[in-house]
C-alpha cells in the first residue's frame, strides 16, 4: 500500500499527518474529527480558511482541497447592509407542503416592532413582535391558499426620538418569495420507446399517465416529435402546463404608511430615460433588402398527435417518420382533470446509410462550384449503394445532358467499407444565367432500404434592390401611361400604383417619423427640417403642435439653430456635438440652408457664408 502524507492548514498551523491508506472526505467535519483526535472543532476560530492536501510520500505528486470553516453565527447578517431600510428575511425551507410549518427569521439594523405577514391578494397569516438584538422569529402553517406561492412581507418600524447621535432610518421593509408545492395538481408521465428510431418506418411507443400516489388516471395527451437541432437554435423547453399554471404570482397587496411623507427617502423629480428607435424606418429597410427568389432548405420534422388513454392510463401510438437523420424530440404534454403533467424523451433517428449534401447558402446566375455528397455506412459491414442524383431548375450537374423538363441526372455505383467515416462523392454544379430555385434529389438504394434526400437551393438575382418611384397627375376623363423598366433581369420586376386625391399618399408614415425622431444629430435634424420646409401643410396634419404658421416657423427657426451649433469656426459641420467634420453631412446641412434662405426662412448670414465657403474648398479639393 502506497504511503500518502495529509497535511491541513488552519488559522496558520499546519498538521501533517502519514496515513497507509486513502481517507475520503466526504465534508469539513472529517477534517476536525480526523486531526482533533476525534472531537469537535470547538477551538477553531471562526471563520477560517485552510487547505486539506495528501502527498504521494518520495514523490512531487500531490493533490489538495480548499475550504472555509464556518458556522450559523457567521452567515450574513443584515446589520451589515448598506442600505438601512432593508431587513432580511430568511425562511428555513425553499419549498413548502401544505400541512408543514414554516419558519421565518427576519434580521434588521435597528429594535422596534416588526409586523410579518403572508400575502397572496389578501393576507393570510400576520403577527405582530417586538425584536430583540435586532432579530425576530416566527412559525406559522403552510395551507393550499399560499400555492403556488405567497409572500413574507415585514415592516419594522421604531419611535423617532429627538437629539439622537445619529440620524438614520426609523422604518425598514422587505418581502421574500415563499413557494409552496401542490402535488395533487401533477401528473407523472412515462415513455416507453425504442431505443433508436427508423425513417420511412412505424415506431411504436407507449406511454402511461399516473397521479402523485401512483395511481393510474384517465386522461389526455398531446404529442410533438420534433428535430432537437431546430428547437435548440431558441432554446426551446418542452411545455409544462403544471410549471405554467403555478407559475410565481406577484405581491398583490401593498403597503401605506405615513413615513415616505414625513422624511421622503427617494426624489421625485428623477427624469426617466426614454428609448428612442426608427420602427418604421429600420422595417422599410429589412424588407427592401429581401431576396425575390426564396428556397424551402430543408423540411423540419415535426409530427403531432393527439390521444386519450384508457382507464389504467395507458396508450400505444405510433410514429411514421419522414426522411430525416438527427437528434428527434418527442414532448409530451397530459392532462386530467385539474392535473397536468409533462415529459421528453430524446433519440436518435438515422436510417443504414445516412446521405448529407454539402452545398452554399445562395447561388448566382453563371456560378460553377464543387460540393459533396457525404454517405455513412450505419450496418457494420461493407454495403454496395447504387447513387441516384436528379437536379431541376437553373442548376446542373456539369458534363451531363440537361433536359428542360427532367432537369440533369446521374447514377453511380459505389461500395461503402463497414465503417462508419464519411465516403464522399464530389459533384461539379453550374448554374444558367437565369434565377429560380433548383432542387435536388438523392436516393441511395442498398439491399435493405432506401434513403431520399431533398434539397431547395436559390439561385438569386446578383443585383441589389433598387426602387424607382415617380408620379403623375391625371386629369378627369384622361389617361397617363407609365413606363416600367425593360433592363432589369426578367422576373423581378414588381410594380406597385398608389391613386388618390390626396398628395400625401403613401408618405404620411415618413413624414411622421421625421418630425418625431428622438435623436438629434446633424443628419436628422436636418432631415426633420426638410420637411418642415418642403411639406408644411402634411407635417401640420400629422402633428396637430405644428397646425399654425407661427409652430411651423418655431419648429423650423430651432432646427437651424441646432445646426448653427453643430458648425464649426472655418464652415463645416459635426454630426454630434465635439465630434469630427462630417464632410457628407456638412454638404446636405449647406444644401438645407441655401434652400431655406432662397424661400425666405431667415438663415443668419454668418453661418450660410461660412458653410458656403467650406463647401467651395471641398470641391476644389475633388480631384
Amino acid at each position: 500500500m502506497e504511503t500518502r502524507l495529509i497535511t491541513t492548514m488552519e488559522g496558520g498551523n499546519q498538521h501533517t499527518e502519514r496515513v497507509s491508506e486513502y481517507i475520503p472526505v466526504e465534508g469539513l467535519e472529517e477534517i476536525g474529527l480526523r486531526f482533533n483526535d476525534g472531537k469537535a472543532t470547538a477551538d477553531l476560530t471562526f471563520p477560517s480558511y485552510g487547505y486539506y492536501q495528501v502527498t504521494l510520500e518520495g514523490s512531487d505528486s500531490a493533490a489538495s482541497l480548499s475550504f472555509w470553516v464556518m458556522d450559523e453565527r457567521w452567515r450574513y447578517d443584515a446589520s451589515a447592509a448598506v442600505l438601512p431600510e432593508t431587513l432580511e428575511i430568511m425562511l428555513d425551507k425553499k419549498t413548502y407542503n401544505p400541512g408543514e410549518t414554516a419558519r421565518a427569521r427576519v434580521l434588521g439594523n435597528f429594535d422596534g416592532t416588526l409586523l410579518l405577514t403572508v400575502e397572496t391578494r389578501k393576507t393570510l397569516y400576520h403577527d405582530v413582535a417586538v425584536t430583540k438584538g435586532k432579530e425576530a422569529e416566527f412559525t406559522w402553517d403552510v395551507t393550499e391558499e399560499m400555492a403556488p406561492n405567497s409572500w413574507v412581507t415585514a415592516h419594522l418600524v421604531r419611535p423617532a426620538v429627538s437629539r439622537e447621535e445619529s440620524w438614520s432610518a426609523h422604518r425598514a421593509f422587505s418581502a421574500v418569495q415563499l413557494n409552496v408545492y401542490m402535488a395533487k395538481y401533477a401528473l407523472s408521465v412515462d415513455i416507453t420507446a425504442p431505443l433508436k428510431l427508423k425513417p420511412r418506418a412505424e415506431n411504436d411507443f407507449a406511454i402511461q399517465l399516473t397521479d402523485s400516489a401512483g395511481r393510474a388516471v384517465k386522461g389526455e395527451v398531446v404529442l410533438m416529435l420534433v428535430d432537437d437541432g431546430v428547437l435548440g437554435l431558441t432554446r426551446f423547453q418542452t411545455p409544462n402546463p403544471v410549471l405554467y399554471f403555478t407559475k410565481r404570482r406577484g405581491l398583490g397587496m401593498f403597503v401605506y404608511d405615513a413615513y415616505d411623507q414625513l422624511i421622503p427617502l427617494v426624489w421625485d423629480n428623477l427624469r426617466l430615460l426614454k428609448p428612442g428607435g426608427g420602427d418604421f424606418a429600420e422595417d422599410g429597410i429589412a424588407k427592401a433588402n429581401l431576396s425575390p427568389v426564396r428556397a424551402k432548405r430543408f423540411e423540419v420534422l415535426t409530427v403531432c398527435k393527439r390521444l386519450t388513454t384508457d382507464n389504467n392510463g395507458n396508450v400505444k401510438f405510433s410514429f411514421v417518420l419522414p426522411e430525416f437523420s438527427g437528434r428527434a424530440r418527442l414532448m409530451a404534454v397530459a392532462a386530467a382533470e385539474s392535473a397536468y403533467g409533462a415529459q421528453e424523451a430524446f433519440f436518435n433517428v438515422s436510417n443504414s446509410v445516412v446521405v448529407e449534401h454539402s452545398l452554399p447558402r445562395v447561388v448566382a446566375p453563371g456560378d460553377s462550384f464543387e460540393s459533396q455528397l457525404m454517405l455513412f455506412n450505419k450496418t457494420g459491414a461493407p454495403l454496395d449503394v447504387e447513387l441516384d442524383v436528379k437536379i431541376s431548375g437553373p442548376l446542373s450537374i456539369a458534363g451531363t445532358q440537361t433536359d428542360a423538363d427532367a432537369g440533369s441526372a446521374m447514377r453511380k455505383s459505389l461500395s461503402l467499407p463497414e465503417t462508419d467515416r464519411v465516403f464522399a462523392v464530389p459533384l461539379l454544379l453550374e448554374a444558367a444565367d437565369e434565377f429560380g430555385v433548383s432542387e435536388i434529389s438523392v436516393s441511395a438504394r442498398y439491399r435493405d432500404g432506401v434513403t431520399e434526400v431533398h434539397t431547395e437551393i436559390p439561385v438569386r438575382p446578383p443585383f441589389p434592390s433598387i426602387t424607382e418611384g415617380g408620379g403623375a397627375v391625371v386629369k378627369p376623363n384622361a389617361s397617363e401611361k407609365i413606363q416600367l423598366p425593360a433592363d432589369w433581369m426578367p422576373g423581378t420586376l414588381r410594380a406597385s400604383v398608389t391613386m388618390s386625391g390626396l398628395p400625401e399618399i403613401g408618405v404620411t408614415e415618413a413624414m411622421d417619423f421625421l418630425v418625431h425622431y428622438p435623436y438629434g444629430c446633424l443628419e436628422q435634424t436636418t432631415s426633420s427640417g426638410w420637411a418642415l420646409l418642403s411639406l408644411p401643410d402634411l407635417v401640420s396634419a400629422v402633428d396637430p403642435n405644428l397646425a399654425t404658421r407661427s409652430q411651423l416657423a418655431d419648429a423650423l427657426a430651432k432646427r437651424i439653430a441646432i445646426i448653427q451649433s453643430l458648425q464649426s469656426y472655418y464652415g463645416s459641420f459635426s454630426m454630434w456635438p465635439g465630434s469630427g467634420e462630417s464632410r457628407w453631412a456638412s454638404i446636405f446641412a449647406t444644401h438645407f440652408l441655401v434652400a431655406c434662405d432662397r424661400r425666405g426662412v431667415p438663415v443668419p448670414d454668418g453661418t450660410l457664408s461660412r458653410a458656403m465657403g467650406n463647401l467651395r474648398q471641398l470641391i476644389s479639393a475633388v480631384p
